[in-house]
């Protein structure tokens, strides 16, 4: 079972990966939709259960938005800024609580910790999907892999 500062130390290294997601999209040579859109679904989930994490109502539109490019970069700094947000606020043991997901096969009731991991994994997946996309549009990709970012943000002596 992940502990809390585990799970915040994924999120950080969430939010480093996204950032270097971002940058390679923004300097494509040529738009690309698909990419863009892939990368505003990972803000868009991270966002929606967020607020499902918090009992408040979404005012973020479902699935796939259109964002721009310029739109993902404003939204992945409100998303990063809320998830610092809820972080500073939530305690250890409200990694137990229940999230609900209203669904049309009835309603999946899942621990927040498992939530919190399952954000982490969907943005891995659909980063995965747009840097290899990127390279093959002939973007030079960097690393998004978790042991680049631990090593360069706890440097070993």
């Amino acid at each position: 079972m992940g502990t809390l500062a585990s799970i915040e130390r994924q999120f950080a290294y969430d939010e480093w990966a996204n950032d270097r997601a971002l940058r390679t999209l923004k300097d494509l040579e040529a738009s690309r939709p698909n990419l863009i859109g892939t990368f505003a679904h990972i803000l868009n989930a991270k966002r929606i259960w967020l607020d499902r994490m918090e009992e408040i109502e979404s005012g973020w539109p479902d699935g796939w938005p259109d964002f721009t490019l310029e739109e993902c970069e404003s939204r992945n700094a409100e998303v990063n800024a809320a998830f610092h947000d809820f972080f500073d606020r939530v305690q250890a043991e409200d990694l137990d609580r229940t999230v609900v997901l209203p669904w049309s096969k009835g309603d999946l009731k899942t621990p927040l910790r498992e939530v919190l991991t399952h954000l982490i994994t969907h943005s891995m997946y659909h980063r995965g999907e747009i840097m290899a996309g990127a390279g093959q549009a002939g973007a030079k990709v960097p690393s998004t892999d978790y042991v680049i970012w631990w090593n360069k943000t706890y440097p070993q002596e």
